[in-house]
């Protein structure tokens, strides 16, 4: 019994571990679309930081580079929830049991 609640233990905790490296790259891409954002709007301004023959590529590599990022920042959002929810339900899971086990043993 002890080894299977190291084991659930230890899914719970790599479950967090997973949550916080999700959070964490999560936060870098909220960086990276900010500063994406801020290129495609130096490129469109009209005193924009480049005037050479590439400018519209560029605009376009810009916005469609933060278009790509957001979607990205969103698959990592939904990969956050799916580890929440499946930690959520293990939790309520072992909660049930527990409480099972104790009216059993009454």
């Amino acid at each position: 019994m002890d080894e299977n609640i190291d084991k659930k233990l230890l899914v719970g905790v790599e479950l967090l571990d997973y949550m916080s490296k999700l959070t964490d790259i999560a936060g870098e891409l909220v960086s990276a679309v900010t500063t994406a954002d801020e290129i495609t709007n130096l490129l469109i301004s009209e005193d924009s930081i480049y005037e050479g023959k590439a400018k519209e590529p560029m605009q376009y590599f810009a916005s469609s580079l933060k278009a790509n990022m957001d979607r990205l920042l969103l698959f990592y959002e939904k990969a956050s929830q799916y580890v929440y929810v499946t930690y959520e339900t293990m939790y309520q899971s072992d909660e049930a049991l527990v409480a099972w086990f104790k009216k059993e043993t009454e």
